[in-house]
């Protein structure tokens, strides 16, 4: 005798689905409200140092692309928990507001670190021009997601669920974020490293370029801050992109895809605070220390061999001007060095 199929019932939608299926939902549903969780977590211990930080910069550009990126990331992970647990209804119009929501998220994200990027190069044309034109791909990469998800209900009830026909090309929107964090991450560690000017070896330029070893405090911290956030991202991005393109559930395929944008999302945030804060105490500190002589503010961006000091450079809080020093080989002193300067002034708080 033939055994009955399960009837299905009205008020539990996952009884609709495959058992299997369902419970790869149920599981990417965790992943969902655990990120929600964290995510308000931290936007929850850092609104004092928003605050100040506000108070401070008010509504200057990169602080304005912080606040874009936070809200909007916060405002994609709550919407997309209604998506996963909530009888929405009209399934397609709340994933189609979620792709938008997605674009501006990482849109703001990676802002953050074109402002920087430009900042450190002083506003370099070439170098300010190839990582606009990355910014604007990244733009791009998420538009697809528009394109190539589609919300639909599950069975006759008004809970929703991602289409299993998701398109290969929704993958730009992981890959080309990936492809700018790591040309970010070279070009601004390459131009940290190269302020800094020792006796050329292997042993020290490995140390230097790791551990941030021959470095004056605020480019070390600039360094261990990049690659903070670049190595916490790099293994969630490359799991995302595998589940994508991977023959999996699409339960699977979008299960890494919320944690990997809030942490994106509190990494780059954690940067900003992070080079405010030194950025602002070094100012203090500085401004301490100079008010009888009228001097400007300094912080050492690098050293010259043979003289620890730092050498004229100036900090202001929204500016940077980097110093730095070539010595001929065949003189050491103070007097015969040879210096190059190039300032680079950009909005970095």
């Amino acid at each position: 005798m033939a055994t009955d199929a399960p009837v299905p019932i009205p008020t539990l939608p996952m009884s609709y689905l495959p058992p299997d299926f369902a419970r790869m939902l149920e599981l990417s549903t965790y992943f969902v409200i655990g990120t929600l969780g964290a995510l308000i977590y931290d936007v929850l211990i850092n609104l004092e140092g928003d605050f100040r930080i506000f108070q401070r910069v008010r509504f200057s550009l990169p602080f304005t692309a912080y606040t874009i990126s936070r809200t909007a990331t916060l405002l994609y992970v709550v919407l997309y928990a209604i998506y996963s647990t909530a009888p929405f209804g009209d399934c397609e119009a709340l994933q189609e507001a979620l792709s938008w929501v997605y674009l501006v998220a990482v849109s703001g994200t990676s802002l953050l670190f074109f402002l920087r990027v430009r900042a450190v190069y002083n506003k370099n044309m070439y170098i300010t021009g190839l990582f606009f034109f990355l910014w604007l791909c990244v733009a791009a990469g998420c538009v697809t997601i528009s394109q190539g998800v589609l919300g639909i209900n599950i069975g006759p009830t008004k809970y929703c669920m991602n289409s299993p026909n998701i398109a290969a090309y929704v993958t730009a929107a992981v890959i080309i974020p990936l492809i700018n964090d790591t040309l970010v991450f070279m070009f601004i560690s390459g131009k940290l490293v190269s302020n800094c000017h020792l006796d050329f070896s292997l042993k020290k330029g490995v140390r230097q370029g790791l551990f941030g070893d021959y470095m004056p405090a605020f480019s070390k911290g600039m360094l261990q801050d990049g690659q903070v956030y670049y190595l916490s991202t790099l293994v969630l991005q490359i799991v995302t992109i595998i589940m994508l393109l991977g023959d999996t559930s699409i339960a699977y395929k979008t299960m890494f895809a919320i944690p990997n944008l809030a942490v994106m999302n509190i990494m780059a945030c954690r940067v900003y605070r992070d080079t405010f804060r030194k950025i602002s105490g070094s100012r203090e500190q500085s401004t301490v220390m100079n008010t009888s002589s009228g001097r400007s503010e300094a912080i050492p961006l690098s050293f010259r061999r043979g003289h620890p000091q730092p050498q004229d450079i100036t900090l202001d809080i929204n500016k940077i001007e980097v110093t730095r020093t070539v010595e001929q080989a065949s003189d050491y002193s103070h007097r015969d060095d040879n210096k190059m300067h190039y300032k680079a002034e950009g909005n970095m708080v």
